[in-house]
């Protein structure tokens, strides 16, 4: 399977190595300078989310058939810059699914972080 991992975090880091460890072709898109830390088998592609004609330009060239967005600002930045956090989360997921609707990618998958609902969680969440 082709694969688009959107966001080189965490998240985004971990999941393109597992997809690779599992053999699929992984590519990476994001803003910062390629990380290290990413298998040098994930092509990947500097650009923003924000920007709407980057992430299409990539999605363009890959031709994923799985597009994995997990680019955000989380809380503390979202706090200290409300109106970046808007256009990195709303307008990126935006731009995500245009291109992938543009492309003909088959599977978006989004997820989220605990940071969504705060501390002090039991372990497990309950899907409620």
């Amino acid at each position: 399977m082709r694969v688009l991992v959107v966001g080189a975090g965490i998240m985004g880091l971990s999941t393109a190595e597992a997809l690779l460890t599992a053999g699929h072709e992984v590519a990476v898109f994001d803003l910062a300078p390629r990380p290290e830390a990413l298998p040098t088998a994930a092509p990947y592609f500097r650009g923003s989310v924000t920007h709407a004609g980057e992430l299409l330009g990539c999605v363009k060239e890959y031709r994923p058939e799985v597009l994995y967005h997990f680019a955000a600002l989380l809380t503390a930045s979202g706090e200290q810059r409300p109106q970046s956090a808007y256009i990195v989360n709303m307008e990126g997921t935006r731009n995500a699914l245009e291109a992938a609707r543009l492309f003909d990618v088959r599977q978006v998958m989004f997820a989220s972080t605990i940071a969504v609902f705060g501390p002090d969680l039991p372990d497990p969440v309950p899907n409620e």
